[in-house]
């Protein structure tokens, strides 16, 4: 039997999980609820070094998709001697960063266009005995032998596995933006420091992180640099749809925290161009309900300290596949899937809280850390759990 996959949502966990099911031989459709191209949506994603060698050596990235090495983590805090600030550490951090649009681009490109429908709304989700049923806006159905919820952290597909379950937000907020890399250029010393690392700039009410990310129209022989940005900092919590004005307040306080050189970096940035995002978090008891499964954010979401959004979405789709490959039972699959994948985005969730804490609820008297400090300290941060960007070593 061949078995129908319907996904509801395009976007990276939705495109990734497709290359999987039509790799694995089934029938696939894929409905995006826009009728635009999505590569204008993201900012710089990161992806550990042996995952993104999987996905080329298996097929779902060309070789030399345009990014960004990273091999080590440049931690500094504000010392009022140095524009640049005090530098605290450098850590062995091994990553690979890369234009969100720019994943997304090479992974649409493996689907046929007959197969991932846009404008397609999807309404409502029936759970039946041994088919879901997806019943568009427009009146339209399909029945599947399996739906994957790839839609995201307002996820409808969720809602029919887990009614009212809702994301937990954070007392913070994370302000994200872009400056081109000739804006950058006049600033030596943070042109050195950027070089193959990941800053992170710690201030006493949260901290921002900064890398290089290939830009959107970057090519494999003619590569194109940006800066990405991102600020936590402290606040009430403001809503998807706060006012312009409170969060750049909130930026505008955190920038006077900052060591003045990498503030300066964030200001070259056109207050347009800067977004603001609450923080929230949510851990899933179960991916699965009847046919229904869930994939990236559409599942558990982390905190974006813990780098893993895209990650997470595409280590989903790769353990789909091999699923979907070894296994002729529909709900054996589904157990299968469940049993690995719920419980690995759970823990990323408690990573991502743990770094939350120590990073901006509850921060270290900056100015009295040195170098000594900092192993212990990301030692209790982690708690045991390995992570990409927090390698220990001097």
């Amino acid at each position: 039997m061949r078995l129908r996959v319907g996904i509801v949502g395009g976007s990276i966990a939705g495109c990734a999980v497709a290359i999987a099911a039509r790799r694995a031989g089934c029938e696939v459709t894929v409905f995006e609820r826009s009728a635009r191209d999505l590569s204008a949506r993201g900012f710089g994603i990161a992806l550990p070094n042996p995952l993104w060698q999987r996905l080329v050596e298996q097929g779902y990235l060309p070789p030399g998709v345009p990014s960004c090495v990273v091999h080590r983590r440049v931690w500094l805090t504000r010392d009022d001697v140095t524009p640049h600030g005090r530098e605290l550490w450098h850590q062995p951090s091994s990553a690979r960063t890369l234009n969100w649009a720019t994943l997304w681009r090479n992974l649409r490109t493996q689907l046929p266009a007959d197969i991932y429908r846009t404008a397609a709304h999807v309404q409502e989700v029936v759970i039946g005995q041994e088919h879901g049923l997806i019943r568009l806006g427009d009146g339209g159905e399909t029945r599947c032998h399996v739906v994957v919820g790839a839609d995201g952290a307002r996820s409808l597909v969720r809602q029919c596995i887990a009614p009212g379950v809702l994301p937990t937000h954070a007392r913070y907020v994370l302000c994200r933006g872009s400056v081109a890399a000739q804006q950058v250029a006049p600033i030596a010393t943070a042109m050195r420091n950027l070089d193959g690392a990941y800053v992170t700039v710690m201030f006493q009410r949260g901290h921002a992180v900064f890398y290089w990310i290939p830009s959107s129209s970057s090519c494999r022989t003619s590569p194109q640099r940006i800066l990405n940005w991102a600020v936590y900092s402290q606040s009430v919590p403001i809503s998807p749809h706060a006012a312009a004005e409170p969060a750049r307040r909130v930026l505008c306080a955190a920038l006077e925290e900052m060591p003045q050189e990498w503030a300066d970096l964030v200001r070259l940035t056109s207050p347009e161009a800067v977004t603001t995002h609450p923080v929230a978090d949510l851990t899933m008891q179960s991916y699965v309900r009847g046919p229904l499964l869930l994939a990236g954010d559409a599942g558990t979401i982390a905190r974006p300290h813990a780098a893993s959004g895209a990650a997470k979405a595409l280590e989903d789709a790769l353990f789909l596949e091999r699923l979907l490959a070894s296994h002729a039972d529909v709900a054996a699959l589904l157990a299968a899937y469940d049993k690995e994948r719920c419980p690995a985005g759970n823990d990323l969730v408690k990573i991502g809280r743990r770094i939350g804490r120590h990073q901006v609820e509850a921060p270290p008297d900056w100015s009295r850390m040195t170098e000594q400090d900092l192993p212990a300290w990301t030692a209790s941060t982690l708690a045991g759990s390995p992570h990409y960007l927090y390698q220990q070593g001097a």
